[in-house]
């Protein structure tokens, strides 16, 4: 039983660690790789998800600065202040 156990451990440890990344309709995981923080994935995904400048980041539901750490199985949300238009 010890042997399935362990098996069990090993093919968790193979998962790579992510966090989910969101902006508006846009949802992806993305892998977790080394100290990431919210600023890095702010700027690796500005330009493909199309983010403008201004917004700001919410991270578990909560308001998050750039420097913030990231942890496997954390939710990244781009957001913009409530009342602002698509205009930059």
């Amino acid at each position: 039983m010890a042997s399935q156990s362990s098996q069990n451990v090993a093919s968790l440890e193979a998962i790579p660690a992510t966090v989910q990344v969101i902006w508006g309709p846009i949802v992806k995981e993305l892998a977790l790789v080394g100290a990431l923080s919210v600023g890095a994935v702010y700027r690796g995904v500005r330009e493909a998800f199309n983010i403008p400048n201004g917004v700001f980041a919410l991270v578990n539901g909560k308001r998050a600065e750039q420097a913030l750490k990231l942890v496997a199985g954390d939710v990244v949300e781009f957001v913009r202040r409530a009342g602002e238009k698509g205009v930059d």
